[in-house]
C-alpha cells in the first residue's frame, strides 16, 4: 500500500479531544488526516489517551482508527469505565458502536 496512490479529499482542521485543557496543549487538538504517534514508558496512558481522541470522533459519527501493540481489546474496552467515559462498545464489524456492554 503506498500512501501517495490513496487520496481522499478531508478539511485540515484540528481534532479535538473533548479535554480543554489538552487541546489548548496541541492548538486545538490534532491535525485531521495526520498520523500521530504516542510515545512514552508502560503504564503513563498512552492507549487511554488515544482511546479518548476515538471515543471523541466516535460520539460525532465518524470513523477512527486506533492501533495498539500488546494492548488486547477487552483491556482497552474496559479502560473507559475506569475514567468513568460512557463509551459504547465497538461492534463487530468495528463501524459503528453498539450499545451492548
Amino acid at each position: 500500500m503506498i500512501a501517495a496512490e490513496h487520496h481522499t479529499d478531508f478539511r485540515h482542521v484540528p481534532v479535538p479531544s473533548g479535554i480543554k485543557e489538552l487541546d489548548a496543549l496541541c492548538g486545538g487538538g490534532l491535525d485531521r488526516g495526520t498520523t500521530t504517534l504516542i510515545l512514552g514508558p508502560v503504564g503513563t496512558g498512552k492507549s487511554t489517551l488515544a482511546l479518548q481522541y476515538a471515543i471523541q470522533m466516535a460520539d460525532q459519527g465518524k470513523r477512527c482508527m486506533l492501533f495498539t501493540f500488546d494492548e488486547t481489546r477487552s483491556v482497552l474496552l474496559s479502560e473507559p469505565k475506569r475514567w468513568g467515559s460512557s463509551c459504547k462498545k465497538p461492534s463487530k464489524a468495528g463501524r459503528d458502536y453498539d450499545t451492548a456492554s
